[in-house]
């Protein structure tokens, strides 16, 4: 039997620790049906590392946010558009993007479970292909637009996939990548993912691939130090109470349920992106990054690369 081994004191009055403490007093009463772990599912398919942003999964309003911005972002600019989303998953955005006017949506990943849910989905709506986002199966200059959204960072190697993209793009076509910025404060890498970039290396990925570039950057970090660091600390103060629960029968799950209850993890993942969706981002500005500037002031960057047509 594992005992847990509190010192005088560590527990203090605040919000995470509070609930810490009704969550530990709970499993100490036996109500061990609190713990159930939040689903998540990853694959692992040769050189591509995949996590997905399943329908229905706990989350909070910021990765709802999130994952509504880069498609509304998107879909200012497909209208008339040959469309083809690399690392689709289950297809949140695929639908949307037929109704800000793409003439063809094209949903790809090169995962069979993510492209059966998107399938239930659309049914013929929308065609969906599996394959590698090294080797994309289609003609020079057929798509007018490709998005890669959260997939770069799970590809072993992004220069041939962005090779790739730049191949079947027609002149004047558009490749957008979105990803998490390394470089903020405080940020906290997933073991998952081969790589994660600055919005200076996004830049040279896209350059190095024949694209004109652009970078930008939404989800501003919270200004002033003082916040900063106190967010910092009570990271470090509830890591450490997470790992003296984690080798218990239930720890792991505890752990996943204190987590959602600290990030406010009280909405589910929508089945798919709507119109509606507009007015939860219509307040998350997207502002441009410099050449040459390191980035430390938003969350998420998108890069944007333009196939410059021939003069």
């Amino acid at each position: 039997m594992t005992t847990l081994r509190l010192k005088p004191g560590m527990l203090h009055a605040g919000s995470a620790t509070s609930t810490f403490r009704r969550l530990w007093q709970s499993y100490l009463q036996g109500e061990q049906h609190l713990l159930t772990p939040e689903p998540r599912v990853t694959r692992t398919h040769g050189d591509c590392m995949v996590e997905a942003e399943l329908p229905g999964r706990l989350t909070n309003l910021r990765t709802v946010q999130t994952i509504a911005r880069r498609y509304v972002l998107a879909g200012a600019s497909v209208t008339g558009c040959r469309v083809l989303e690399v690392g689709c998953g289950p297809g949140l955005g695929l639908g949307y993007l037929l109704e800000k006017g793409a003439s063809r949506v094209l949903g790809a990943d090169i995962t069979s479970d993510f492209l059966a849910t998107a399938h239930r989905l659309y049914g013929a709506t929308v065609p969906l292909a599996q394959l590698d986002a090294h080797h994309l199966p289609f003609r020079d200059e057929t798509f007018d637009a490709v998005l890669l959204f959260e997939v770069i960072l799970y590809l072993r190697d992004p220069d041939l996939a962005l090779l790739e993209c730049r191949r079947i793009l027609a002149p004047g076509g558009v490749v957008m990548v979105s990803l998490p910025n390394k470089s903020v404060s405080g940020f906290r890498p997933n073991t998952l993912p081969f790589a994660y970039y600055s919005s200076e290396q996004l830049r040279a990925l896209l350059c190095d691939a024949g694209f004109v570039a652009h970078v930008y950057g939404s989800f501003e970090v919270s200004s002033g130090t003082a916040y900063a660091a106190s967010r910092r600390l009570a990271w470090k103060c509830g890591s450490r109470l997470l790992d003296i629960v984690q080798p218990l029968p239930k720890g792991p799950a505890l752990r996943s349920l204190v987590h959602r209850k600290i990030q406010k993890k009280t909405l589910s993942i929508p089945t798919q992106i709507t119109v509606a969706h507009e007015r939860d981002v219509v307040n998350v500005r997207v502002d441009e990054i410099p050449p040459e500037a390191d980035d430390r002031s938003h969350r998420v960057l998108y890069g944007i690369g333009h196939v410059v047509p021939p003069t």
